[in-house]
């Protein structure tokens, strides 16, 4: 299947899942054209961060005890740490979520944190940050998620086309979604009365 192909899929069924979440259609292109990397990270981590606990939720209303009421799961679930030995993403690896998957996910969260906690970072590109990081191969790996990944012809590359990064990122995002969709998605749904 051509790249594009895969591309439009993903793009697809990442609106599905988004509609969920009510997110609209024009999401992700919004976001691709977001005018500043600082809010372009702050939004995908957000994204990760709704999904990931919508998701939980629903996992815990069909595998756990049953609850008293269907916001008692979402609002534990709500309470939860994103990340650490007890949080979101440590329940998503236990439900099964790929290592890659969720290793991008933290890596995001990283440079979420870098722009929050340093007002200075505010307007300097996602590259930059990410370059200034002793483990700078690791997240350019995780969060571009190249298959036959060389850094240095990766590294012309986001200096040829800076947004050719974004669209990565965006893509590794839907992908996420896509995994979160299929895993979960119809899972926590109330099954529908069959008449008699």
């Amino acid at each position: 299947m051509a790249a594009e192909n895969q591309f439009e899929i993903l793009v697809q069924e990442a609106k599905k899942y988004g509609k969920s979440l009510g997110i609209g259609p024009d999401f992700f292109l919004s976001l691709y054209n977001e005018k500043s990397d600082w809010a372009f990270i702050i939004q995908i981590d957000a994204l990760h961060e709704t999904a990931s606990r919508e998701a939980l939720s629903r996992l815990i209303r069909v595998d756990g005890v049953e609850p008293e009421t269907e916001d008692t799961a979402a609002e534990f679930v709500q309470n939860l740490n994103y990340q650490g030995r007890t949080s979101i993403i440590r329940l998503l690896k236990l439900a099964g979520v790929p290592k890659d998957t969720t290793e991008f996910v933290e890596h995001v969260r990283m440079i979420r944190n870098a722009y929050a906690h340093d007002i200075r970072a505010l307007k300097r590109p996602i590259f930059e940050i990410i370059n200034n990081r002793p483990e700078r191969a690791k997240i350019l790996r995780r969060v571009a998620f190249i298959e036959h990944y060389d850094e240095k012809k990766f590294l012309e590359m986001v200096e040829r086309d800076p947004r050719m990064f974004r669209f990565l990122i965006i893509q590794q995002c839907m992908i996420f979604l896509f995994g979160l969709h299929q895993t979960f998605g119809r899972r926590g749904k109330r099954a529908k009365a069959v008449m008699a």
